[in-house]
């Protein structure tokens, strides 16, 4: 008789993520962090989590026994509840490898957009509209003004691509070469903490520039004072849409984390030309390009898993898509780029380093 395990274990995988994400949202791990090691009872915890009500306390009980269960939690013989090794260090939001963020984005967001999946896979299109209705000020085709919509969306979405980073850039930065840049103009970069873990780890990158949209480099420089950022990390507000800034005299490497995925290849070819066309203008050379996305193995596109799903991923959320290694290879060769080097990081993101051609 076939065994149903396998199949009931993906059938129940919702459950699992749910738990962790309402423990995250509701601020368990943040609570508990305070009260370690002793522990909270739940009647503790109730009183402890901050601007939660709780009309009863046996809900909390059973989310609880349920992140025991999963290994988030460890409960004593007199029913207090700790955090594990694990908790402490992925899932308080103070923690530096915190993937609370990413957590809080995946439940807000991405959680009811693959409720529609199925829509998607039928139009080959996101699935907003079908998710969260039409929201007021955002065009249903411009994937970024419902990841931004609302008070919280850009903050939101910066902590889940910090946290993208700080669990990535340790292996990238081990792996990778990049002993060649002298500076950085991080295109789309957020809070710019890629570059910060770059100017870390490289002190011969004199500078890195962060281009984002106006109100992104605003929130960015409020974070900031928050979660520091390498003191050699500057913004600049603009559109690289629209057009990509002149490199400066220090600046020979451009960075692109987790854009290329957002686009089709029209689009990203289009992009990676103005930047080829940059780069061959920049003052030092050897001048390139650093992508970061997740690859897959090859051309079949059966694995990693990871990055099957985190392609489904991008198939409901912005309409992009994740690429093979030959992909990514054919795109910047056609763009003008040569000796490129791909390094598959085992990571929320891989790296694909390439060279102007001058």
């Amino acid at each position: 008789m076939n065994n149903a395990a396998a199949i009931l274990d993906i059938m129940n995988g919702f459950r699992r993520s749910k738990i962790l994400f309402a423990a995250v949202k509701l601020g368990v791990f943040d609570a508990l962090a305070q009260h370690q090691p002793r522990g909270l009872a739940v009647h503790e915890l109730v009183t402890a989590l901050p601007n939660q009500e709780f009309q009863t306390s046996d809900g909390l009980s059973r989310l609880l026994r349920s992140c025991v269960s999963l290994q988030l939690l460890n409960v004593d013989k007199q029913n207090r509840y700790s955090m594990t090794p694990q908790s402490g260090q992925f899932l308080v939001s103070s923690s530096r490898q915190s993937l609370a963020g990413y957590i809080n984005h995946s439940n807000d967001m991405l959680y009811p957009l693959w409720q529609n999946l199925e829509s998607s896979v039928q139009t080959g299109s996101t699935c907003w509209t079908e998710s969260f209705g039409y929201l007021e000020g955002a065009d249903s085709k411009k994937a970024f003004e419902h990841i931004y919509h609302g008070a919280d969306g850009p903050k939101r979405f910066m902590l889940a691509m910090d946290a993208v980073v700080n669990n990535s850039a340790p292996q990238i930065l081990d792996m990778v070469r990049l002993t060649w840049v002298n500076g950085v103009l991080d295109i789309g970069g957020g809070t710019g903490r890629l570059s910060s873990w770059i100017c870390d780890a490289h002190p011969q990158c004199s500078r890195a520039i962060v281009l984002d949209l106006p109100n992104i480099v605003d929130l960015a420089t409020e974070m900031r004072a928050i979660a520091p950022i390498n003191e050699k990390v500057e913004y600049q507000k603009g559109d690289f849409k629209q057009a990509i800034p002149k490199i400066e005299n220090d600046i020979n490497a451009i960075v692109l984390s987790r854009i290329l995925h957002d686009w089709d290849d029209e689009t990203c070819l289009d992009l990676l030309q103005r930047i080829h066309q940059t780069l061959v203008a920049a003052p030092i050379q050897p001048a390139g390009v650093i992508i970061c996305d997740m690859l897959f193995d090859d051309n079949a596109k059966i694995s990693p898993v990871e990055t099957n799903l985190q392609d489904c991923n991008m198939l409901v959320q912005t309409g992009g898509r994740e690429r093979s290694k030959d992909e990514m290879k054919q795109l910047l060769e056609k763009s003008g780029f040569q000796q490129i080097s791909v390094y598959q990081t085992g990571t929320l993101l891989d790296v694909v380093v390439a060279f102007c051609s001058i």
